[in-house]
């Protein structure tokens, strides 16, 4: 099973469902309970959409009081 935590390298999404990884290292791949199920190398539009949710996710627990 997929963890349902991110790091920097990391978004999981949908209760740990998904998980798209390689997000420092731009070897992206897509994981589905933990399990590969789509490279997505060379994907920009998922990269960026990835370190948009970090990047938002930052914030809110930034603006609620928590450590990211």
């Amino acid at each position: 099973m997929a963890k349902n935590t991110d790091d920097s390298n990391s978004v999981v999404i949908e209760d740990g469902k998904y998980t798209i990884t390689g997000i420092e290292t731009g070897r992206l791949e897509a994981l589905r309970y933990g399990e590969p199920w789509r490279d997505l190398v060379g994907d920009k539009f998922i990269l960026n959409m990835a370190q948009e949710i970090q990047r938002l996710r930052a914030e809110l627990a930034a603006v609620n009081g928590q450590a990211s």
